[in-house]
């Protein structure tokens, strides 16, 4: 029986996963059974037989092994939850009875602290004027991504999934499909309906406009993807920074500590990135620690000196 190809199907169907996550977690469980079969030869290479014979051991040996080639814990940590969720659904569905990595405990990562651009850096960028008298339809659809980045905290993969058809000029809002398909209505500031009308007149001009067309193409009409969206936010983000990190998702952070710093309630953050827990959003509080310890020394009784 193929397993993998049910995994597949899992990860799609139930569990929801995007094309991206889903082929991440294949080629971690291919290359776990590739590791199997070339250091283990006693083992069978029939997958069937394998499941049911792979233990802890097996699997501490194949973390050995990522280690000795210089991956960080971060990474490895990643691979083993692609075998979790494996091995998750092989003992829901009856095919193993035990489950060999319950005893297992995530490597130690050292904690990384991302940095958000400042209020002052983000005023560097070019202004709503300098946008809108813009005639490089490229230029505009650039800026636009940045803008909507920043100005909405969505992920990357949710600028480009977007598509017309997800736009309600009349009510000022969006609809952002997130991870696991699940659905939030985000708010759209006058600022950004005057980009998106400019850069609807021009798309038509350019395109062929269709509600369920795609928002964000390529220079040469195609949909985007990853790499290209974080060269462009690159590109900008080296105008107005010297800090290490540009990438898209940056702008999310920013975003995010930019709210909290203005006193937005972290429940409405939350929703606003689509969070699933406050877990996810309490990160954000960590950056602003500075701001917190200002609060808390202005209003705590016991610095009153009373």
């Amino acid at each position: 029986m193929d397993y993998i190809s049910e995994f597949s199907t899992y990860l799609v169907v139930e569990k929801r996963y995007s094309s991206h996550t889903v082929t991440a977690y294949l080629h971690d469980v291919k290359l776990f059974f590739s590791f199997l079969e070339d250091t283990y030869s006693s083992l069978s290479k029939n997958e069937t037989l394998l499941v049911k014979d792979i233990q802890y051991l097996h699997i501490r040996s194949w973390i050995s092994d990522l280690s000795n080639n210089n991956r960080s814990h971060r990474t490895i940590n990643r691979k083993l939850s692609s075998i979790k969720s494996y091995f998750n659904f092989l003992q829901k569905l009856g095919y193993v009875n035990v489950h060999p990595m319950e005893v297992h405990i995530p490597l130690k990562t050292s904690k990384v602290t991302k940095i958000p651009f400042s209020k002052d850096e983000m005023s560097l960028l070019p202004t709503k004027d300098a946008i809108l008298s813009t005639d490089n339809f490229f230029e505009l659809r650039d800026y636009l991504i940045i803008e909507l980045l920043y100005g909405l905290g969505i992920r990357r993969s949710e600028l480009i999934s977007l598509r017309w058809n997800v736009l309600d000029f009349k009510n000022k809002q969006v609809r952002i499909i997130g991870k696991g398909k699940k659905e939030r209505l985000l708010p759209l500031l006058d600022l950004h309906l005057s980009f998106l009308n400019k850069y609807l007149l021009m798309y038509k001009l350019i395109y062929v406009y269709a509600p369920d067309t795609y928002i964000f193409l390529t220079n040469n009409g195609k949909k985007l993807y990853g790499k290209f969206v974080f060269r462009r936010v690159n590109k900008y983000l080296n105008l107005i920074s010297s800090k290490k990190d540009k990438s898209p998702h940056i702008l999310r952070h920013t975003f995010a500590t930019h709210l909290l710093q203005s006193g937005a309630d972290l429940n409405a953050v939350k929703e606003l990135l689509g969070h699933s827990s406050l877990v996810a959003t309490q990160i954000y509080i960590h950056n602003d620690i500075k701001r917190l310890s200002e609060v808390y020394k202005n209003c705590h009784p016991r610095d009153k000196n009373i």
